[in-house]
């Protein structure tokens, strides 16, 4: 990832002027009612899940219910369609429909499977979904049944064939909207059990100096889903912070004073510096004055080697 915020790879990505990213997002990927004001926070944490998964969320496949400070992400068939074929395991899926269900004006299956294969898997992931419990009283639901239950079967296949978490269908959003004490919103506020994010993201962002790319660089790295949707929101908090803070002064730098070198002793200080003295070169001898010393050294050895006399005898 390129040192740019996520705001201006996605405004690149989708030829949208960066300062008017944010206004027209707000207006086509969030469902909200009244006046309520989608925070900076929970822009954020619907740009991470957009580019987590590559999904468009100009075009609706993805797009978020502001809840309780936090967000609810919601990924419509389009979009699970888009990730399932996209992944690189992906093989293939079909379907398989249970006999139809009794007392109904309409062919309506009792349950559907979806199976789906994978290259890496010598075994399909299978998985049912029942009329009974999927259906709501709601239009699609009432003019198309058959195709609601079957994406209720495609969808559930895709979670637990690769593992995406943290992200809903319209249909479960609706629920968890109705729901307020519901516990599986996106929260990006920072909780009790959030807190080791929040610290980590913190020393992130010292040691990133203003390098925010490098930052969101690495948070992707080491979170996923909504701990990722945290540590991004925390660190853009942190970012907007550091643009209000006043620039510090720098400190005047101090003129360094050379300590004067420890004084010598009186003795010394006016003593005259010694002259070396050389020790003379020897002259050489001469054949006579060679063969006298040698004469000399002979006699000293035989008076060496003589015996003592006792003179009293």
């Amino acid at each position: 990832m390129s040192n740019l915020d996520l705001r201006t790879i996605m405004a690149e990505k989708y030829n949208i002027q960066p300062d008017k990213f944010f206004e027209i997002l707000t207006k086509t990927a969030f469902k909200q009612s009244g006046d309520a004001v989608i925070t900076r926070e929970q822009m954020a944490a619907l740009l991470v899940i957009s580019h987590q998964y590559d999904l468009n969320p100009f075009t609706r496949e993805i797009y978020a219910f502001p809840h309780q400070g936090g967000i609810v992400p919601v990924i419509g068939i389009d979009g699970w369609a888009k990730i399932v074929n996209n992944h690189p395991k992906s093989d293939g899926i079909r379907f398989e429909y249970g006999p139809l269900m009794e007392g109904r004006d309409r062919q309506i299956p009792t349950w559907i499977e979806a199976i789906l294969y994978r290259k890496d898997r010598s075994e399909p992931i299978v998985v049912r979904e029942y009329f009974d419990e999927c259906s709501l009283s709601t239009k699609p639901w009432a003019s198309h049944p058959k195709r609601m239950l079957r994406h209720k079967a495609f969808i559930q296949a895709a979670r637990i064939g690769y593992g995406f978490t943290g992200v809903y269908d319209p249909d479960e959003a609706e629920v968890i909207i109705s729901n307020v004490g519901d516990t599986h919103v996106t929260d990006i506020t920072a909780t009790s059990s959030n807190d080791e994010i929040i610290n980590t993201v913190k020393k992130v962002a010292d040691r990133a100096r203003g390098n925010w790319g490098r930052a969101i660089e690495y948070l992707n790295q080491r979170y996923a889903n909504e701990d990722l949707q945290i540590a991004i929101a925390e660190l853009h908090r942190l970012r907007e912070k550091s643009k209000s803070l006043p620039v510090p002064e720098e400190a005047p730098q101090q003129e360094i004073v050379e300590s004067d070198p420890m004084p010598l002793p009186e003795s010394l200080e006016n003593a005259e510096p010694q002259q070396e003295i050389a020790e003379p070169i020897p002259t050489p001898l001469t054949e006579a004055e060679e063969e006298q010393q040698k004469a000399f050294s002979s006699n000293s050895i035989e008076q060496e080697a003589m015996p003592v006399v006792n003179m009293e005898d």
